[in-house]
């Protein structure tokens, strides 16, 4: 049995080596395990040592040995700090998928993978891809992905592509799908395999194989722009209900001046401390109302920023690429991220 040590990590989210427990894929030969135990311990070292080109060496004949889950979240985690995001992608998400079968979807080592595959994501294109029969081979610019059903996502380069499925079946003709997509952008595809007959005039026009039309949801630009825009409104909208609120105190501080007679307040009346708790009111709700205005002031700039600077066609420009989100505390709001 291969017993896995150490999960391989160097991003801020995951500090150190995190311990997993594993169970073998069945099938494997005793040689090919102890190799891949060899191998695996070799990463271990490189990746104590931040070596990870070596590390991913390693990794990758230990996978072509022994297709196990944590040799994948490993090899993945290996690509992702190289910058190789489309492979760590792939073999994250495998790793992702049958980690959580094997261990369980709460998994810390699991969880923690989970996460490096969004931020892999976020720098190719995502095709969840379906076809209408089993046991079509899929391929993406004449490379073989993978036979149908696919279990995992496609991950591509940001840019133009061709994605086609051959069925096994003689009687169904094949059928090919160009794609335009950007980095941290998700399409989802049917491919629908046209059939055929042996009669030399059953073909016509109608009998085109059927795609079904790009399904994508929107683009991270557009959603950032969404985000930001209603939290700029959110912050607006405080800024100004805590601005009325500090105009109406500031008026019932007028009227409770206007009938107390000067240097009555040296002692104690209700009219004073009505006085002194309106203007006290007025104090707060003009603190709120200024850091609230403040605030809606940077975020829609921000935002604005954000829509106008963020690279329009991102096609074979994946580093230029950069991830942005948006987080509201019940403190503050905040943007983060590179631009």
């Amino acid at each position: 049995m291969l017993l896995v040590r150490h999960l391989l990590v160097a991003l801020p989210l995951l500090v150190g080596w995190v311990d997993v427990a594993h169970a073998d894929p069945p099938n494997v030969g005793e040689s090919d395990r102890a190799r891949a135990r060899q191998l695996f311990e070799e990463a271990n070292q490189f990746g104590r040592r931040s070596d990870f080109r070596k590390a991913k060496s390693s990794l990758s004949a230990a996978w072509a040995l022994v297709k196990s889950w944590d040799i994948a979240v490993n090899l993945g985690t290996a690509e992702l700090k190289l910058g190789q995001y489309r492979d760590a992608a792939e073999h994250l998400a495998w790793g992702v998928r049958e980690g959580s079968i094997r261990m369980g979807e709460s998994n810390e080592a699991v969880v923690k993978s989970r996460a490096l595959l969004t931020q892999a994501a976020m720098r190719v294109g995502t095709v969840k891809l379906d076809v209408d029969r089993p046991g079509a081979t899929i391929l993406v610019d004449e490379q073989f992905v993978a036979k149908s059903p696919l279990l995992d996502p496609v991950y591509v380069e940001p840019g133009s592509h061709r994605i086609s499925a051959h069925p096994s079946d003689p009687g169904a003709a094949p059928v090919e799908v160009p794609i335009e997509i950007g980095a941290g952008e998700i399409q989802d595809r049917m491919l629908k395999l046209g059939v055929t007959s042996n009669g030399p005039s059953s073909q016509s026009p109608s009998d085109t194989p059927i795609v079904a039309t790009d399904r994508s949801g929107l683009k991270t630009r557009t959603i950032v722009a969404i985000g930001g825009g209603a939290l700029t409104a959110v912050a607006a909208g405080i800024a100004l209900t805590y601005t009325l609120k500090a105009s109406s105190a500031q008026s019932d501080a007028d009227g409770f001046k206007a009938r107390i007679v000067p240097g009555n307040c040296d002692h104690a009346s209700d009219l004073c401390n009505q006085l002194a708790d309106a203007q006290a009111n007025r104090t707060d709700a003009n603190r709120i109302g200024t850091f609230a205005w403040i605030t809606a002031g940077v975020l829609g700039a921000t935002t604005l920023g954000t829509f106008l600077l963020w690279p329009k066609d991102s096609r074979g420009a994946a580093s230029t690429t950069r991830g942005v989100y948006l987080q509201a505390g019940p403190t503050s709001i905040a943007l983060h991220g590179r631009f």
